[in-house]
């Protein structure tokens, strides 16, 4: 069975920047925390920066056609916020390949590191008007509308880069996840 993987986040949590190192090391420790086995990276999905055009493509046959080419058993594909507002092309996605391993790879991490994050690659004037609450609790929100559909794996960013298991933040019913 393959797996489609979607990385999801709120801004600045490094979605990009998990996305693009695991494509350069196969030997990436998010790799192996998740046991992948032939791991690769949608490259449509990171040349596709912000959301201008997004909508217009038919991505879940752009990501099957780069699963296929690339003869992976996992193809991690990075989410933007573009991907619910005309549809939902998670969804969409998982009803093309029925058969095949729909997983959202959640990454979250502390108020601090996020707005380093943003602080560093944003313009002042954007993240002056960044609302970072209102970014997570959405993403939250999106996620935890999909956790009865999809496997969910929540990953937290540390400041030092690194990556650890924990719980899914918007679980209010402390259920493991």
């Amino acid at each position: 069975m393959k797996s489609f993987i979607w990385v999801l986040g709120t801004s600045g949590v490094g979605k990009e920047t998990l996305v693009r190192s695991m494509a350069a090391d196969t030997n990436h420790p998010v790799a192996k925390l998740l046991a992948l086995t032939k791991p690769a990276v949608s490259l449509t999905s990171i040349a596709i920066r912000g959301h201008q055009g997004r909508e217009l493509l038919d991505l879940p046959s752009i990501f099957i056609q780069e699963f296929e080419e690339q003869g992976a058993n996992e193809l991690l594909i990075k989410w933007q916020g573009k991907d619910f507002e005309n549809g939902n092309r998670i969804e969409d996605l998982r009803s093309a390949r029925p058969n095949d391993k729909h997983v959202i790879l959640y990454l979250t991490a502390s108020l601090s590191t996020l707005q380093e994050h943003v602080h560093s690659r944003w313009p002042v004037e954007t993240w002056r008007e960044w609302d970072h609450d209102g970014d997570i609790k959405w993403c939250l929100d999106l996620t935890q509308n999909m956790l009865d559909n999809y496997e969910l794996i929540c990953l937290e960013v540390t400041p030092e880069g690194e990556y650890r298991l924990v719980d899914f933040p918007g679980n209010a019913s402390g259920e493991k996840r």
